[in-house]
């Protein structure tokens, strides 16, 4: 809040915001759930049936079993250092797996994230605020988070922004050359194209 109240022209230009599509991977919606705990030990007997775990510098990261991958990516972290539990995934139904499968482990934990945000969102917040702050600080320490792709953002803004500009001017949207220019998942752009079409009344 101190920040706001600092300079509350960025906070107020999320507003904008508010009218970006959600970001659906075939049928399920993507959105990034976070939530931290405190916590002295790494639990559980069944760690290695239920995740695939790795060790670096002091962390150990937790993928979750058939729900780490897009479009979930539902991980664990446990920060030695810190002694904290960073729990993050890509959908509401990963972040509901990854609880499950940390409650079978030992730990008690809420159901509920302690924040979600649209992707689009927040890149939007990155942008006009100027915080660059990733939302997973353990991301760089290990290789495979590369599969996790932080360009792909950056191109589903670029995409959003070709199919608003065509609507903004009532013209259709060729999918498939957006598609083309920007990288992006023909079927994702389809599902968001859909979605524009409706919440705009187009």
């Amino acid at each position: 809040m101190e920040s706001v109240a600092r300079n509350p022209i960025p906070y107020m230009l999320l507003l904008a915001g508010a009218e970006q599509p959600f970001v659906y991977h075939n049928d399920t919606r993507m959105i990034f759930c976070v939530a931290e705990y405190e916590c002295d030990a790494l639990l559980g007997d069944l760690l290695n049936d239920l995740f695939d775990a790795e060790y670096t510098m002091g962390v150990h990261r937790l993928a979750l079993k058939n729900w780490d991958r897009l479009p979930h990516f539902s991980t664990a972290y446990f920060d030695e250092n810190e002694e904290r539990l960073f729990l993050l995934a890509y959908t509401e139904m990963g972040f509901t797996a990854l609880i499950d499968g940390l409650r079978k482990l030992g730990y008690q934990l809420l159901g509920e994230p302690d924040f979600k945000v649209n992707p689009p969102f927040f890149s939007l917040a990155q942008e006009i605020t100027g915080v660059e702050d990733s939302f997973n600080p353990y991301g760089d320490l290990f290789s495979e988070d590369q599969e996790y792709d932080p360009d792909e953002m950056e191109r589903i803004n670029d995409g959003l922004a070709i199919m608003l500009d065509h609507l903004n001017n009532d013209r259709d949207a060729d999918v498939t050359k957006i598609a083309l220019e920007t990288g992006m998942d023909p079927e994702m752009l389809e599902d968001l194209y859909r979605e524009m079409k409706r919440k705009t009344g187009r």
